[in-house]
């Protein structure tokens, strides 16, 4: 490769100018450029110089294009495609765990990359989300980097956690004792964020799979002790895979995974041309692949393995669409929940 000699703050401060005020909309000449070193950061440079420093950086491997008509160059490459940015913007404003001043220093960072005039084009996000509401944890972000630097480091922590009143107003939880737990994994599912980790109880000898939201920590401490060795812990052990772990805990609770066997009712959205087929679309958005689909006569069956616990809360919440046949026990359960559910409505007195 060519030897490329470039004065390193004249490269950098071109290079930011085109960033900054360039896309394939808006192109800059040498002119331009030449008037925005000298307004931005006080440096004169002749045209052929700027010619010269934007021919090495494209050397160096810089998308500079030049357009053949000679309207100008601008960079041609950013950090993120443009449905990148949406996808990342709407996800951060969208997660409820980030305050809102989080989520809109989150979106300045990353639309920096834009050029001025791209990034005008997000300025509608601070109107779009205003009304969703958003945790009120300044020290989220900071929990969960300690969390993962005892994680990286394999130490145990200690945490306080947060919790409500009868007023609804905000305690801290167990009066501030702070608990020690062996912190694994961090993970997002259905828009929480959740450490899973080991605790110790009180009087136990074992050490046992502990779920936390991590919205509801208030305070983290990094200890010295080294964590419990995975295996050692009861519901992780040797061969936890974390991913088949979520795919099988929709929702985040503890318990037992069953193997199960649905009816899909095509009762529900009798507007719709085909019920049954939306209702299996459901299924597999929410358990994925591995939720296998059969026909039998003019019965339609899904058989999934899910966490007990969040297949009950899931049934309950889509009861008219789905009915769990097997196993005999989780159903029972279900009936009764349903029929306390019922009781309770019929006797409230508003």
């Amino acid at each position: 490769m060519e030897e490329i000699k470039l004065p390193k703050a004249q490269a950098i401060h071109i290079l930011k100018i085109l960033e900054k005020y360039s896309d394939e909309e808006h192109t800059l000449s040498q002119e331009d450029i030449k008037y925005y070193l000298e307004s931005e950061y006080n440096l004169t440079l002749a045209r052929k110089a700027i010619g010269r420093y934007i021919n090495e950086l494209t050397l160096l491997g810089y998308n500079i294009i030049n357009e053949s008509n000679h309207r100008g160059v601008y960079l041609g490459t950013r950090i993120f495609e443009s449905y990148e940015l949406i996808y990342l913007i709407d996800a951060i404003n969208a997660s409820k765990f980030i305050s809102k001043k989080d989520a809109l220093m989150i979106t300045d960072s990353i639309t920096s990359t834009l050029s001025l005039y791209e990034k005008n084009k997000y300025e509608d996000i601070n109107t779009k989300y205003s009304k969703l509401n958003h945790i009120n944890n300044k020290l989220f972000f900071k929990n969960l980097e300690d969390i993962n630097k005892a994680i990286l480091t394999n130490k145990k922590i200690k945490y306080t956690s947060i919790s409500f009143d009868s007023n609804g107003k905000k305690i801290e939880k167990y009066k501030g004792y702070q608990m020690t737990c062996s912190p694994y994994y961090t993970v997002n599912s259905n828009g929480n964020y959740y450490l899973l980790c080991g605790i110790k109880r009180k009087y136990h000898d074992t050490t046992n799979l502990t779920i936390i939201k991590i919205d509801r920590i208030d305070s983290v401490e990094i200890l010295k002790d080294n964590r419990e060795r995975l295996e050692n812990v009861i519901g992780l052990g040797n061969g936890f895979n974390v991913s088949e772990y979520l795919e099988k805990h929709i929702y985040l609770y503890g318990g037992n995974t069953i193997n199960a066997k649905i009816l899909i009712n095509d009762d529900k959205f009798k507007n719709k041309v085909n019920p049954k087929s939306f209702n299996i679309m459901t299924i597999k958005e929410w358990f994925g692949e591995t939720a296998r689909i059969e026909n039998n006569m003019d019965k339609t069956y899904a058989y999934i393995t899910c966490n007990e616990n969040a297949l009950k809360f899931w049934l309950m919440q889509y009861s008219e669409s789905y009915v769990l046949l097997e196993p005999q026990e989780t159903k029972n359960e279900i009936k009764e929940l349903l029929q306390m559910a019922l009781e309770k409505y019929n006797t409230i007195e508003e």
